[in-house]
């Protein structure tokens, strides 16, 4: 008991200093042409998206405006981002 009390104060503790449960988001400084935004960075085995990242992504209007290598990465939602999981 005396061990989970422990944790349970240390857990309170790292949380007030901004340890535990931020996003990270609010760090990023994002340059011309670009938006914070939590993006889909990859796709799952069955589909769909499997994971996810808050980061600077180039801001786009069409599929031709993104500039990545990565066959995936298209227009969706406004951001250049990986879409298409099938």
């Amino acid at each position: 008991m005396a061990a989970a009390w422990r944790w349970l104060v240390l857990v309170a503790f790292l949380g007030f200093l901004g340890f535990v449960g931020s996003c990270g988001i609010d760090d990023l400084v994002c340059g011309p042409g670009t938006q914070r935004r939590r993006v889909c960075t990859g796709c799952g085995p069955a589909g769909g998206c499997s994971s996810y990242a808050d980061q600077c992504v180039q801001t786009c209007a069409q599929p031709t405006d993104c500039t990545s290598s990565d066959p995936l990465v298209s227009c969706f939602d406004g951001v250049c981002q990986v879409g298409g999981c099938l």
